[in-house]
């Protein structure tokens, strides 16, 4: 509906601009009759002066109703189809138009982009009850086809915004790389820990044992799911775990976590969704 009555609008200004140009040059060839009626010995220069500046005035006029139309068409974007849900959903305001070389293409903003990340539910979906294995969920809330999602993870101090980067992998079967459907969501393994000794992880696709010490938590990313490498580890305390999530070219999207992980034998592990304006958040 809105984009109907900014066309509306923009109709009307163009034909009040033209209008406004064909009475200038009404205007202008009634004076030059009239003239011509007083004064016999009009000489014939004047005559082709005013035409000319009545033909002169008209293509002003077209032009600046031309440009009217250009000015509002790239202020008010027009979206494909994939991206209605969007629209109907109230998050319309948080597309705007790159027209870049004069291609126009749709841009979701990081306030509304096209996945959002969070805690799995329920986050810990294990069959071996001595597991902690907090998963995260990573939803296609579009109504496009996401394609080459890839997910990394940032281990930082609870006020740092350095530190480790590591590649995340995807449910089932490990995979780096997915495309998404729309409204699909997919889960992350995050991190694991046993609450009892002598237990092992198998990894999937090489079939490598991985120690579980017990107590202590490992990521469970890309070198520990693949490899086995098992030297990633959340030390006891809190820590701050930025996910990010990529996808086509240059649509991305990240969430920040908290991980506690209790210093005394027996305190369960945890990990919360923190709010997304953290001051010190940077690429």
């Amino acid at each position: 509906m809105r984009k109907w009555v900014d066309e509306a609008k923009t109709e009307i200004r163009r034909g009040a601009l033209q209008g406004v140009g064909l009475l200038l040059v009404t205007t202008i060839l009634a004076a030059l009759g009239a003239i011509k009626s007083v004064f016999d010995s009009w000489p014939p220069l004047a005559t082709w002066i005013l035409v000319g500046l009545a033909m002169f005035l008209a293509y002003i006029t077209s032009l600046l109703a031309r440009r009217l139309t250009q000015l509002q068409a790239q202020r008010t974007p027009v979206m494909p189809s994939s991206y209605e849900n969007a629209a109907v959903e109230g998050h319309a305001d948080d597309l705007h138009v790159d027209n870049t070389g004069g291609l126009d293409r749709i841009v979701l903003t990081e306030e509304q982009a096209a996945v959002t990340i969070a805690l799995a539910d329920p986050p810990d979906d294990t069959a071996e009850p001595y597991l902690e294995w907090p998963h995260l969920s990573v939803r296609n809330i579009s109504s496009a086809r996401l394609l080459s999602v890839r997910a990394d993870l940032l281990i930082t101090g609870r006020n740092g915004a350095s530190g480790t980067v590591v590649k995340l992998r995807w449910d089932p079967d490990d995979e780096g790389m997915v495309a998404l459907e729309p409204r699909e969501t997919r889960t992350i393994p995050l991190c694991i820990r046993s609450r009892e000794p002598g237990k092992r992880f198998t990894t999937s696709r090489r079939g490598i044992p991985v120690d579980l010490t017990q107590w202590v938590c490992f990521v469970t990313d890309e070198g520990f799911l693949l490899n086995g490498s098992a030297g990633l580890r959340l030390q006891h305390g809190d820590s701050d775990l930025r996910v990010r999530v990529t996808y086509g070219e240059q649509g991305s999207a990240q969430a920040w976590f908290r991980a506690y992980v209790p210093r005394i034998a027996g305190k369960p592990l945890w990990v919360v969704l923190l709010p997304h304006a953290r001051g010190d958040q940077r690429p």
